[in-house]
């Protein structure tokens, strides 16, 4: 039986190991002393409840209850964890996702699924099988993918526990929207390296005029895989020398020149055993009788050559020519290389060859004469959604903009002084001086005849307000200026995080099943929207969190704002802690009342129709 996870813990103060098969339907405990006699195996389809310790105590237990079969009780089983409190995360995860999903799965609906044989079978033909017959619902139904899924993810285990084991979440539900993880997953766990030319990459050294090279049983083999004529020679020259002897000469000879298709020339050493296989059948060097056995007339060159019009066939090109092989060696010999690691490779389609003419009519076939596929998309009527968020910033905006077009005693007393200081310098005023003087006297002439008053100074500080009001409100408006809102505590930071990413995940299937329109989806917007209350009390519990800690930290000398504020923060001193969380936080809570006011709304609407 295949084991999907296991982990240390103890029964009834007895060492042992418990697991979980793979495919998530038998729980089992072996105590380790062949003598104490304790094994339990538990069907998780039985399993009634399940309770877990919290993630930060000091010991991390499961109990589970277990209904009987025949008599109908009840019984629990507690089990400690004595390993590490990952070790026991993990299991937790895996059995209370494999409780899940045996729940929210019926026995009577076992899915669409269907398997497509091929008959060639090899190292590369996982890649294409997986691709084909793995389902979006027998995606959602491994567990043992999903478990590796989450081990390899820290992050997404963190959303896992928060979304499915404390927020009321079910499995499919959670990955629901993550099957396109489940799938490349799985594909890079499938993926296996390929075939290679070996020859190209062994380096044979001299040293002491002795050729020394290096070859592993895995290359060995390699080399008579794709060259079988190599096999051969070794078959018949390997009783009669030794195996490094053969291996010395053979990367001496010509025939391994040949074989990397390399030119020879006369001055190639001689070898009288290996020089006898150099004049062997085209057939054994290339390995292209199987290729050879049908050819599609798209690529049959031979037969282009008889049916070309002008009948000079292949002759102008010279690496096309059916003979003289020796004048391309190169090139025949990578094209036929190349051939057999194509070979050894499962195609991702699979050719259906119903007669003998079927690759035939799928090369003639014109397909751009055929109509075109309908496109399987999804149109999205997007908006302008600042609408919904900056509705405080957009209402002070237009007001201080409207207060500084009404009040324009501070521009009047700004041009009034710069006018003062420029009769005090006229001595050494240049010309672009009087032009700005002259164009301010002419944008407002009431400037010159004002003094300077005590009223005139409280309307230069008034207008000195406006426009920092009016940079903050633009520096908030920028891109990316909400990134530059941090909170000091990282762990208040990360529940935050947390908190926010499982929010949305409980508002995009709320969306979801509310405007589904399918009466079967009641049960899970009413979860849903428990969920979302839920979210509202821990966001409201990590904002008092904070409060309380900067209280601790001012209290202490830690959180000293004057200090903070010579340092460069220029945050306010009440944007700290609870208000500071909140303003962070607003446009998702806002999002949350949002959906409960609409799920309320519909749930009254329903009940008045009643």
């Amino acid at each position: 039986m295949a084991v999907a996870v296991k982990a240390s813990a103890l029964y009834k103060k007895k060492n042992g190991e418990i697991s979980l098969d793979a495919d998530g339907k038998t729980l089992t405990w072996q105590a380790e002393s062949t003598n104490a006699g304790l094994h339990i195996n538990i069907s998780v389809d039985l399993i009634t409840s399940l309770q877990a310790t919290p993630p930060k105590s000091a010991k991390s237990m499961i109990k589970v209850f277990v209904q009987h079969p025949t008599e109908g009780t009840v019984d629990p089983y507690v089990f400690t964890f004595s390993g590490s409190p990952e070790e026991a995360s993990v299991f937790k995860t895996a059995l209370t996702t494999a409780i899940q999903i045996l729940k929210s799965t019926p026995a009577s609906d076992p899915g669409p699924s269907f398997e497509l044989k091929d008959d060639r079978v090899g190292p590369d033909s996982r890649p294409a099988k997986l691709l084909r017959n793995r389902t979006d619902h027998e995606l959602q139904e491994d567990m043992s993918l999903q478990q590796a899924v989450l081990s390899a993810s820290p992050t997404l285990q963190k959303k896992f526990h928060e979304a499915v084991i404390s927020g009321g979440m079910t499995p499919v539900q959670f990955w629901s929207t993550r099957i396109h993880l489940l799938r490349a997953f799985a594909v890079e766990q499938a993926q296996v390296r390929g075939s290679y030319n070996v020859l190209a990459t062994i380096k044979p050294k001299t040293e002491d005029s002795v050729v020394r090279v290096s070859l592993s049983r895995d290359q060995i083999h390699t080399i008579f895989k794709q060259h079988p004529i190599i096999q051969k020679v070794y078959d018949e020259v390997v009783p009669k020398l030794r195996e490094d002897e053969f291996w010395r000469r053979f990367f001496l000879s010509k025939l391994y020149k040949k074989l990397k298709g390399e030119k020879l020339v006369p001055t190639d050493s001689h070898d009288d055993v290996l020089d006898q296989y150099l004049k062997v059948g085209s057939s054994d060097f290339g390995g292209g009788s199987e290729r050879q056995l049908r050819i599609p007339h798209i690529i049959d060159i031979e037969g282009n050559e008889d049916n070309h019009s002008q009948k000079q066939g292949n002759r102008p090109d010279l690496t096309m020519r059916p003979n003289k092989t020796e004048n391309v060696p190169i090139i025949r010999t990578l094209n036929n290389l190349s051939s057999k690691l194509l070979d050894s490779v499962n195609p991702v389609d699979s050719i259906n060859e119903q007669g003998p003419r079927a690759q035939d009519n799928v090369d003639i076939k014109l397909h751009d004469l055929q109509n075109d596929s309908r496109q399987q998309k999804i149109l999205l009527n997007v908006r302008d959604h600042r609408q919904f968020f900056n509705v405080e910033y957009q209402t002070y905006e237009v007001k201080a903009q409207e207060t500084l077009n009404r009040d324009t005693t501070g521009v009047d007393i700004l041009l009034k002084l710069f006018q003062n200081t420029a009769s005090h310098k006229s001595l050494t005023r240049r010309p672009s001086d009087h032009n700005l003087v002259h164009e301010a006297q002419q944008w407002h002439p009431r400037s010159i005849e004002r003094g300077i008053s005590d009223d005139n100074n409280h309307a230069l500080r008034g207008a000195s307000t406006h426009i920092s009001t009016i940079l903050a409100i633009r520096r908030v408006q920028m891109p990316g200026s909400f990134g530059s809102i941090s909170i000091p505590d990282s762990q208040i930071w990360d529940q935050l995080l947390l908190t926010h990413a499982t929010s949305t995940e409980f508002l995009r299937h709320f969306w979801g099943a509310f405007f589904s329109g399918d009466p079967k989806k009641i049960g899970d917007v009413r979860n849903m929207a428990s969920s979302l209350s839920r979210s509202l009390e821990r966001i409201e519990f990590i904002a008092m969190s904070a409060e309380e800690k900067e209280k601790s930290n001012t209290e202490t000398g830690r959180g000293d704002p004057d200090r903070k504020r010579s340092k460069g923060s220029h945050r306010p001193l009440n944007e700290r802690g609870y208000v500071l969380v909140k303003k962070v936080i607003t446009p998702q809570e806002n999002a949350i009342k949002t959906a409960l006011a609409k799920y309320q709304q519909a749930l009254q609407s329903t009940c008045d129709s009643n």
